[in-house]
């Protein structure tokens, strides 16, 4: 598993391979947890290129969403359903579900 934590502003395709590269890798047959807590905003490009550089060129089994905002996973969503993905390829999640 690999967690990469969002930035509070996030702006361009260019922005999320820089995160993703910068992430413990490799991703292949592993699941990535985007860790959204401080996310303010980010465009529907941005999505887009973390789906594609983590699901499927990274070759990651999952992708799940950590206290994503709606509109965020909507993004997320999207951008896998018109590249093909299943929808189970996506997961989200919230720090309130954790239970210790």
């Amino acid at each position: 598993m690999t967690e990469m934590t969002l930035p509070r502003l996030v702006g361009s395709r260019k922005a999320a391979r820089k995160i993703v590269e910068s992430a413990d890798g490799p991703f292949a047959g592993s699941i990535v947890v985007l860790n959204c807590r401080e996310l303010r905003s980010a465009p529907q490009s941005f999505a887009d290129e973390i789906v594609v550089a983590t699901l499927i060129d990274g070759h990651a089994v999952s992708l799940t969403l950590k206290d994503a905002s709606a509109e965020f996973e909507g993004y997320i969503r999207d951008a896998a359903a018109r590249r093909g993905l299943p929808a189970d390829s996506i997961a989200s999640m919230r720090s309130s579900d954790l239970q210790f």
